[in-house]
């Protein structure tokens, strides 16, 4: 700012993204491939986060055991 609380000029501050966004793009394919891999061999899947102990379970793992996906709950208790 000038004297008069006039701008002068500006700084500014960029970033170069693309690494992080190749590599999203990367996970999202990986994840793709995964699900169609365990979508057509009919396996059923569950994963537990230690840290929080919430369980992921596939919806066909839940049709395995005779289970509607709709009534799963993320706890091991279940």
């Amino acid at each position: 700012m000038d004297k008069e609380n006039n701008p002068i000029g500006i700084i500014g501050v960029t970033r170069d993204i693309t690494r992080r966004l190749l590599s999203e793009k990367a996970l999202r394919d990986s994840e793709k491939t995964l699900n169609l891999a365990l979508e057509g061999a009919q396996i059923g899947l569950w994963d537990q986060n230690f840290k929080t102990g919430i369980v992921n379970r596939s919806d066909h793992w839940a049709m395995m055991l005779g289970y509607d996906p709709e009534e799963m709950k993320n706890d091991l208790d279940f």
